[in-house]
């Protein structure tokens, strides 16, 4: 007897959403638009086509940006009517989320996975770009946010993380590098992440530079003696940039006022809890700092014997109307350090 298994027919090149492009002949002839939108059974889809002009002219895209967002969601549509029939984009937008995860698992071949925050890392296959990646994210928010606007879609759009836009409110200060491909708020920008996923180039790796040379090489690209001292007191000590920054007249006072001094550490909320130290010749030039320097940006004048416990010890002179920040960014923009270090 003969067995035979019924298998699931292929896909052919038709089977699938896809924009029709029209002759202009045609077009004149029947008064027809650029192009028609089908979906994966030959109909037409005219939600494609109102998104592309919705984008155009209520958005101000340019068509070229506008075509790439529609053809970037088109291959997904095509998931949820082929692969998953019991779906519809207009599905909750639970659901959707969930179709979303295994469109980016099964067809774009990303590892995707939780983050504490409940919205989702993405990472990119070897095949792919980050880059083609958020295209295909960033159109279809914005599909789904025109849907909601057109009245196709009555939830919520599905693409939003709405704990992102509490944080935005709250103004969150961001405490691990973009990189790690946590989602906080980056206060430069004024942005935070409002997606449910995030996509990441790859897994963030500290990198330790070895180069012996690098605190003489910075400290070439640095002129003013409080930012030479920071420098510094920052390789001599390991302590963080904040934590320098932060010292204050009583923490080196309450040390002697010699190599060493109270510093906060991270997660200490504040209290000074950890002893950093330097060497001699850095504390001498801390010394001449407080009495020379930072007497000329004291608007009393005051020296290390005036000065009270709670002063700052690093302070910034206001001249001609610009303040003067230090910033290792614009000092290696200056010199070009990190390049020559091998970064």
């Amino acid at each position: 007897m003969l067995v035979t298994t019924q298998k699931r027919p292929k896909m052919n090149h038709l089977d699938r959403f896809r924009v029709v492009k029209l002759s202009d002949d045609l077009r004149k002839e029947m008064s027809l638009p650029e192009f028609i939108c089908a979906d994966a059974h030959g109909l037409p889809f005219s939600e494609g086509q109102a998104f592309y002009r919705w984008l155009t002219d209520e958005n101000g895209c340019e068509p070229i940006t506008a075509h790439n967002y529609l053809h970037a969601i088109l291959p997904f549509l095509t998931f949820l009517q082929v692969d998953s029939p019991a779906h519809q984009y207009t599905d909750p937008a639970e659901q959707i989320r969930h179709r979303i995860q295994a469109y980016l698992k099964e067809k774009l071949a990303c590892t995707v996975r939780p983050h504490r925050g409940g919205n989702f890392i993405v990472k990119a296959s070897p095949a792919l770009t980050a880059n083609s990646v958020r295209l295909f994210l960033t159109a279809l928010k914005r599909f789904y946010t025109c849907a909601i606007l057109k009245g196709w879609y009555s939830d919520p759009n599905p693409l939003v993380w709405m704990t992102g836009l509490l944080m935005r409110e709250r103004r969150l200060n961001p405490h691990i590098p973009p990189r790690s491909g946590l989602t906080v708020l980056d206060e430069r920008s004024g942005r935070v992440p409002d997606t449910y996923f995030c996509v990441v180039s790859g897994d963030w790796q500290p990198h330790i530079i070895e180069d012996p040379n690098l605190p003489k090489t910075l400290l070439t690209g640095v002129t003013r003696p409080r930012d030479r001292l920071i420098v510094r007191m920052l390789f001599e000590s390991g302590a963080r940039v904040g934590e320098v920054l932060g010292l204050r007249i009583g923490d080196w006072r309450n040390r002697e006022q010699r190599e060493r001094a109270l510093a906060t550490n991270k997660g200490s909320r504040g209290e000074r809890v950890k002893e950093i130290w330097w060497s001699s010749t850095t504390a001498q030039l801390l010394h001449t700092y407080i009495n020379q320097d930072r007497r000329g940006c004291d608007p009393a004048g005051r020296g290390l014997d005036e000065l009270p416990d709670a002063a700052p010890i690093f302070v910034t002179c206001q001249v001609s109307g610009h303040r003067e920040l230090f910033s290792f960014e614009k000092v290696s923009r200056h010199r070009e350090l990190f390049s020559s270090s091998g970064r």
